[in-house]
């Protein structure tokens, strides 16, 4: 007769996709990947003048108090290039910024 060590190694081989993976105390913990949360951000865009030429990159100017649970900021457009930053680290809150921009007058 088998022991139920080899029967469950069977069965683990014989089974499609990504096997649980065991501790000491026989419980499984999932392999599925780490999602960070996730948070919004939401802002009004101040721009810069329509006749400029070049590069420009946005920023937080200053942070706005919440309106209704949400996270409010100021963004402003900027001349030149974005700066050099570290890449973002894995493990932290992901933040998706919803930026409102107004048209430029139609006159100008």
């Amino acid at each position: 007769m088998k022991s139920i060590a080899q029967r469950i190694a069977k069965l683990e081989a014989l089974s499609p996709g990504p096997q649980p993976e065991y501790r000491r105390s026989w419980r499984w913990r999932s392999r599925a990947p780490f999602h960070p949360p996730i948070h919004l951000r939401f802002g009004n865009l101040h721009r810069l003048p329509k006749d400029h030429q070049g590069e420009r990159h946005i920023e937080i100017a200053q942070c706005l108090p919440e309106r209704n649970g949400q996270e409010w900021v100021e963004f402003v457009e900027v001349a030149g290039p974005r700066p050099n930053q570290p890449p973002p680290d894995p493990w932290l809150p992901r933040c998706i910024n919803v930026i409102f921009v107004e048209p430029y007058p139609a006159g100008s």
